[in-house]
């Protein structure tokens, strides 16, 4: 990975969806190809349908690297610090790991073992984003229920923004998922730190949008949230509260629904044999959209009533550390010749997304 070209703490994001498998029927569900080094890289991209309205795209891309690493988290009750352990790529399905060391890579879950009690249950492995992309596309099919969880990418390609689902967990789920059943509850929720810089009504005025800065290892993004002001008195008072206690450049961990919305509209067309036929078409593609419906009240980066307070993020260094993007990037265009690729309470209810989901197989595999 490349160095730092700035030192602004990342603002991390991160997805869960459950739903129904759709797209492995595609051409471009899963890909290997190599690269102008001769690297051979895997990408995977699968639809999780999560109710009759919503499907998203979840995609993985891996290539070969020189190491793997496996982690051993701190428990300061037993003693015990944290440690890395580095492995050779080459010996990274046959080392066996210490005790209490996982590797660092993609839970996967998409084919079924009887344990030892009897039971049929998920084969779960961590396996590396390359070799993941691989077991994924040889198990998965279309209808296959199935629990995902992961990081939220922001990239810009071509001016234009864009959000990627990339999973850290891809697993099977024993419940049957049916979206006209009675009772259901959609799950497709987001959690994400911003950098507060705005808020405006929408160009409909039936939603407010809140500007922000996301912070990347290399990059900053802008990006777009929305609160749905108008569904309940809880987002009209989150909506004000944001918008009248909060400073621009204030961060915050929030979180919501994910929702892909699709603009209809009706078209008369002629006919001959007849009354004119109203039909209704989709004008623009679906945009994917983040919901806030809730805060983290304890994120507050700097807390509203601290006056005296030093925030992370100002105006003056999001802007030198972009200033610091540019130059690394003219840099890049001087040194190779071409212009470099982009790399692609009043807060709120409480986090949905923070709950163990019941149709997880097995409980050992929370964070």
């Amino acid at each position: 990975m490349a160095d730092r070209i700035f030192n602004l703490p990342q603002t991390r994001g991160s997805f869960e969806m459950a739903g129904k498998v759709t797209g492995t029927q595609r051409s471009n569900f899963y890909n290997e190809k190599e690269t102008k080094s001769g690297a051979m890289r895997r990408v995977l991209s699968f639809g999780v349908q999560t109710s009759n309205e919503n499907t998203f795209y979840i995609d993985l891309a891996g290539m070969p690297r020189d190491k793997v690493y496996f982690f051993r988290r701190a428990d300061k009750d037993k003693g015990i610090e944290k440690d890395k352990k580095e492995v050779a790529w080459k010996d990274r399905m046959t080392y066996v790991a210490p005790e209490g060391y996982d590797m660092i890579g993609v839970k996967v879950g998409v084919t079924k073992k009887t344990n030892e009690s009897g039971k049929v249950v998920n084969d779960n492995k961590t396996l590396t984003d390359f070799d993941a992309a691989k077991e994924i596309s040889e198990n998965l099919h279309d209808g296959d229920n199935v629990y995902v969880r992961g990081n939220i990418e922001y990239s810009t390609y071509n001016g234009k923004h864009q959000i990627r689902f990339v999973p850290t967990q891809v697993s099977l789920s024993s419940k049957e998922i049916d979206f006209d059943a009675e009772g259901f509850e959609e799950l497709a929720l987001f959690t994400q730190t911003i950098v507060y810089t705005g808020c405006r009504k929408s160009d409909e005025g039936d939603e407010v949008v809140v500007d922000a800065k996301i912070v990347n290892y290399n990059t900053i993004e802008d990006a777009e949230f929305f609160i749905d002001y108008k569904a309940n008195a809880q987002n009209k008072v989150l909506a004000d509260s944001i918008r009248k206690r909060l400073k621009p450049y204030t961060s915050f961990e929030c979180f919501g629904p994910i929702v892909n919305q699709q603009k209809v509209e009706e078209v008369e067309t002629e006919n001959i044999w007849g009354g004119p036929n109203k039909m209704k078409r989709q004008s623009t593609p679906a945009v994917r959209k983040l919901y806030i419906e809730g805060v983290n009240p304890d994120s507050f980066d700097p807390n509203p009533g601290d006056n005296d307070a030093e925030p992370t993020y100002t105006e003056d260094n999001i802007s030198e550390a972009r200033a610091k993007i540019v130059a690394n990037v003219q840099a890049k265009k001087d040194f190779d010749g071409k212009a470099a690729e982009n790399d692609t309470s009043w807060w709120g209810g409480s986090n949905k997304s923070t709950v163990t989901p019941v149709d997880e197989e097995e409980d050992d595999w929370g964070v």
